[in-house]
């Protein structure tokens, strides 16, 4: 970049700064122009609107017998993304939960479901599209 744009970015830029009610200890933030996303250490998440900083939705929808530490958030241009991370109450094996909502209606597209007696991770599938009506199942890595 020429220097005289690089001066004039950092002059002309003012940044917009936003006061958020959380209820929790704050692991990830993602945004976009319309919301703002922040997951927190219980391995949930809460929406709010990037405008007023209300909070329009949350997702606590972890599975049951875990110990969540953190959660990772990620705005897409349609999607909200979490992965949530914790081991099970021995704090012996370490367990994930992942989901993908839509946007807007945020409506859970997909989310994890792990067998561990198989080894296995199935991707299950929320929606009505027929493209993805079959349920994936993917094998965990070693």
């Amino acid at each position: 970049l020429k220097p005289g744009l690089i001066v004039r970015l950092w002059t002309d830029f003012h940044p917009v700064q936003h006061e958020l009610v959380v209820r929790g200890s704050v692991t990830s933030i993602a945004c976009d122009d319309q919301i703002m996303v922040c997951g927190y250490t219980n391995g949930t998440c809460e929406v709010f609107n990037e405008e007023t900083g209300e909070c329009i939705d949350t997702f606590d929808d972890n599975e049951e017998g875990v110990h969540y530490t953190s959660s990772k958030v990620t705005v897409g241009k349609n999607i909200i993304e979490k992965i949530s991370y914790g081991s099970d109450q021995s704090d012996r094996a370490g367990n994930s939960y992942f989901g993908i909502w839509r946007k807007i209606a945020f409506q859970k597209m997909f989310e994890s479901v792990q067998d561990d007696e198989k080894d296995y991770v199935y991707l299950l599938d929320h929606g009505k599209d027929e493209k993805f009506s079959e349920a994936g199942m993917y094998q965990k890595s070693e």
